[in-house]
């Protein structure tokens, strides 16, 4: 298909000869500020279709095609997404939703395999993370941390919920809102919730000021990566999507017919 001609069916995950733009009128796009369908095919780096701007590729992942289209191929030791902290510096880390396809191939080089990490708390190795803690294939679970200078705030689902080789979508709700009030955390995957906590808030002025990149793939300071495949990469500022958004993304993460996410 020629370059500028649209996508016969908008609901499905565009080649990237297809130009599309996102249907701001949509539930499920508002307050959208980052969406890498990472279909590129090739290429040092993926396109931002919403407004972060575009990442680059650390250390020259592969590039696949299957179940889920293009997607990335992490090797789980030094290739992940660097998102400059300039490119993101006005999104709300203490108020967002964050969603990903994410496809895991391996289990054993550590015990720790990171979705995205950021750190809005200007702490090198800490920050806003979600990960997968596992000991081999007997212990898998995700979990959605928060790591300050003095407190640690988390999530995790049951053990058993990661599958190996199988493509699954991650979405992760942080709600921050209110110093000193409750951290709202949820974990859902394929459009159903895993995990849910409230934490206590420490006290002091939150730092919204993001000093860091956003690491996707990627546990900054610390050798943390994720092994396998990644895909439709979203991230929402300053808004928390419903279980009803949540399980509408995953079932219909380009749009329905009559109403597409991309047009």
């Amino acid at each position: 298909m020629p370059y500028g001609v649209l996508p016969v069916d908008t609901t499905r995950k565009p080649l990237s000869c297809e130009r599309v733009t996102v249907n701001w009128e949509h539930p499920l796009n508002r307050q959208l500020v980052m969406w890498y369908l990472v279909n590129e095919a090739s290429g040092s780096v993926v396109h931002d279709i919403a407004r972060v701007g575009p990442a680059s590729l650390v250390a020259s992942p592969a590039w696949g095609v299957g179940e889920r289209g293009n997607h990335i191929v992490l090797d789980g030791s030094t290739q992940y997404l660097n998102v400059p902290a300039s490119t993101y510096r006005n999104v709300d880390t203490w108020y967002f939703s964050f969603s990903a396809q994410a496809y895991l191939t391996d289990l054993t080089d550590g015990s720790i395999d990171v979705i995205f990490n950021f750190s809005p708390d200007g702490i090198g190795s800490g920050g806003i993370r979600l990960q997968l803690i596992h000991s081999g294939t007997s212990t898998q679970r995700m979990r959605l941390s928060h790591v300050t200078s003095s407190q640690y705030y988390l999530v995790e689902s049951v053990n058993g919920v990661v599958l190996l080789n199988t493509w699954q979508q991650w979405t992760v709700t942080y709600d921050r809102r209110t110093n000193n009030a409750a951290t709202n955390l949820h974990i859902y995957c394929n459009g159903l919730e895993v995990a849910y906590a409230t934490q206590l808030n420490y006290s002091g002025v939150p730092v919204v000021t993001n000093n860091f990149p956003l690491f996707i793939g990627m546990r900054n300071a610390v050798n943390q990566y994720w092994t396998g495949n990644l895909t439709d990469i979203q991230l929402w500022s300053g808004r928390i999507l419903t279980p009803t958004l949540v399980l509408g993304l995953y079932e219909h993460p380009y749009g329905t017919p009559d109403n597409p996410r991309l047009i």
